[in-house]
């Protein structure tokens, strides 16, 4: 360590595997309970979209 190094935090964090998987788990789970929604404006553009097709 030289003179430069101090005052200075070095932080890696450790992450076991199995934490890992539970924070992917987490993840995953909260998806399935909030799905991502989609605006208005989006539904709107969607169905001009078919509309037009059709």
């Amino acid at each position: 360590m030289n003179h430069h190094d101090r005052g200075i935090i070095k932080y890696a964090p450790f992450l076991m595997l199995e934490h890992c998987n539970m924070l992917k788990e987490l993840r995953e789970k909260e998806e399935r309970i909030h799905p991502s929604h989609h605006d208005e404006q989006q539904y709107e553009e969607w169905n001009r979209i078919i509309f037009k097709a059709m």
